[in-house]
């Protein structure tokens, strides 16, 4: 015998899949006044109410069909976009997380966990959802791209290509993939195809602030400054406030010789963004101010831009080899004061760490290496090298002056190019003394400064004096060993010059 009641929740769901939602409402409601019980009513309202904006009502409904029918995956996964609307993501991930470990292959609960992951950041645990999507939607574009975007974010760059190359393959004319693909690609420097990525995604129809920003940092990395300066233009005439366009456009502008221009860019991002670390700091160096120290966010996001490419920019274009002249000075340092005596650490702090190259210089001569960096793309890139004990995201005296190194004691400390970012270094001089056992080296570089103690210069670098570094040797327990002149790294067509300090603790 037909039933009445299921015969107009068909037609009321009709109505609803049709998008006539004020008429299909009311008679969801004459089912529920009618039958209570009738879960699906209850369900499909809640998603009604969803599909209207409805949070709170739309969890409500969805709950109710929970307690009729709790084992039915689709009501928690519907239960968690209410959630989510409302704000309660905690509880819209543990809905989700209900409604796969009710039907392990229900794909959309995989699919909206990977979504709710990736925009939690986090990545790792969005890949494994998004790899089960992809087991049930196999031919879905925007979920490889999705899943390649979350490899990326996480380093595994090689596998996020070939995944978002087959998101390409299934779908040739996603162009949101294509700025995934460009991101992926700068990041394995292949930047020409990097570039082709992003010009494609661009003429597809994918404008982006984040494309033009990406395009310029990769003209920027290349040193074409016209080429960089254009393309954050570009983002600024999308959205003429957005902070991060105008701090590339800023670089771009000194790196150019555009001083002037720089500055008052530099200013119009303060003028957004009061406490903007970079358009204080160079702000300061291109109008002459010194002052202590380099904001720790300038300095992270300094070394995050030059992470990927850092040694072959240093080592090729700088000329940069101070840390293997370190190494020289002490080699020497110990032959002068026994011939054929080479150096033997037990424990060495690196002191910056960057890209590890003070740890290649050093490691056959230490027993244990420990590094310190702000830049996490740095730490990252030095963990490669697999030349660590020990790698830590931290500033220098917070990790002295913390639990992190209650227990240790060093016989060397290494700081190559750390004090160009550090203007006065008397408090860190202060905490390294104290954790250096007696007769430890210290060994560091600096740029002269021929006046001032410290100067900070329009690079955005500082320079200490001799003098400077006589008077913290003698107040805080060193006799200075070795003072080296050294080429720093190249600075237009000029080197830089600098000096290589050893200093012993007494």
């Amino acid at each position: 015998m037909p039933d009445p009641q299921n015969d107009l929740l068909s037609t009321v769901r009709d109505f609803h899949v049709q998008g006539q939602l004020d008429r299909a409402e009311p008679l969801y409601r004459e089912i529920i006044e009618a039958d209570p019980e009738n879960a699906e009513a209850w369900h499909l309202l809640g998603v009604l109410m969803l599909q209207k904006g409805q949070g709170v009502d739309a969890e409500s409904y969805l709950s109710e069909a929970i307690k009729l029918k709790p084992d039915e995956a689709k009501y928690f996964n519907n239960l968690s976009s209410a959630q989510k609307l409302g704000g309660k993501v905690t509880e819209a991930e543990g809905s989700l997380r209900k409604a796969v470990e009710l039907d392990p292959n229900f794909a959309d609960g995989h699919v909206n966990l990977g979504y709710l992951l990736s925009e939690a950041e986090r990545y790792d645990e969005a890949i494994v959802s998004y790899r089960s999507a992809i087991e049930h939607y196999p031919k879905i574009a925007e979920l490889h791209q999705n899943l390649a975007h979350a490899l990326f974010q996480v380093g595994l760059l090689d596998e996020a290509k070939l995944i978002c190359l087959k998101a390409l393959s299934l779908k040739p004319d996603l162009s949101t993939a294509q700025n995934v693909l460009g991101g992926i690609l700068a990041g394995l420097n292949e930047l020409p195809e990097a570039i082709d990525a992003y010009e494609k995604a661009l003429s597809a129809g994918a404008v982006t602030i984040s494309s033009y920003n990406n395009l310029g940092l990769i003209y920027r990395t290349q040193r074409n400054f016209e080429a960089a300066e254009s393309n954050y233009r570009r983002a600024l005439s999308l959205e003429p406030e957005n902070v991060d366009s105008l701090v590339g456009l800023a670089s771009v502008l000194m790196a150019s010789g555009q001083e002037h221009k720089a500055i008052e860019t530099f200013q119009q991002i303060l003028a957004i963004d009061p406490e903007n670390g970079d358009a204080k700091h160079m702000i300061s160096a291109l109008s002459g101010r010194t002052t202590d120290t380099a904001p720790e966010a300038y300095v992270k996001s300094l070394f995050d831009f030059y992470a990927p490419n850092f040694d072959q920019d240093l080592t090729e274009r700088l000329q940069y080899k101070i840390p293997f002249q370190m190494r020289e000075v002490v080699d020497q340092y110990f032959a002068d004061q026994e011939p054929g005596v080479t150096p033997e650490f037990k424990c060495l702090l690196d002191q910056g760490s960057g890209t590890g190259l003070v740890g290649e210089a050093f490691q056959n001569c230490t027993d244990v290496m420990i590094g310190l960096d702000l830049a996490p793309k740095m730490i990252a890139a030095a963990s490669e090298k697999e030349i660590y004990d020990e790698l830590h995201e931290i500033e220098l005296v917070d990790y002295l002056a913390g639990p992190l190194s209650a227990d240790r004691s060093f016989d060397i400390v290494a700081a190559a190019d750390v004090f160009i970012y550090i203007g006065k270094l008397d408090n860190l001089f202060e905490a390294t003394v104290k954790r250096l056992q007696s007769g430890a080296l210290y060994v560091f570089s600096v740029e002269n400064s021929n006046s001032e103690d410290f100067i900070l210069r329009s690079s955005g670098r500082y320079a200490q004096s001799r003098a400077y570094i006589e008077r913290l040797a003698s107040t805080h327990g060193f006799s200075i060993e070795v003072a080296e002149p050294a080429k720093i790294r190249k600075h237009g067509n000029k080197f830089m010059q600098g000096t290589i300090y050893i200093l012993k603790y007494l």
